[in-house]
């Protein structure tokens, strides 16, 4: 049975999943994310803290601890690539 392009999918899992054959869908997902670090940034001025220390006390203290943390991950993963790789006929041999 042949099946037209612009017919919709009969199971319900590929009818949940069609926003992700869209183009504009990793744009999309960008600029929600933008949006929501944006927003939790202005949050950190508003929600009151109990720090433990000074450097906790700063603005922003979170957001640059957690980009300098994943900025840390991703540089460590590019220097056990190096360390780890091996040629494409490593088991060839």
């Amino acid at each position: 049975m042949a099946h037209k392009s612009d017919e919709k999918p009969k199971l319900w899992l590929a009818r949940r999943l069609m926003w992700a054959d869209n183009p504009n869908t990793p744009d999309r997902i960008f600029y929600v994310l933008c949006v929501l670090c944006v927003a939790l940034v202005a949050a950190d001025v508003i929600h009151h803290r109990h720090a433990y220390s000074d450097l906790e006390a700063t603005w922003a203290f979170y957001c640059m601890y957690g980009f300098i943390a994943f900025a840390f991950v991703v540089q460590a993963g590019r220097v056990l690539r190096m360390i780890l790789k091996r040629d494409e006929d490593y088991y060839d041999r």
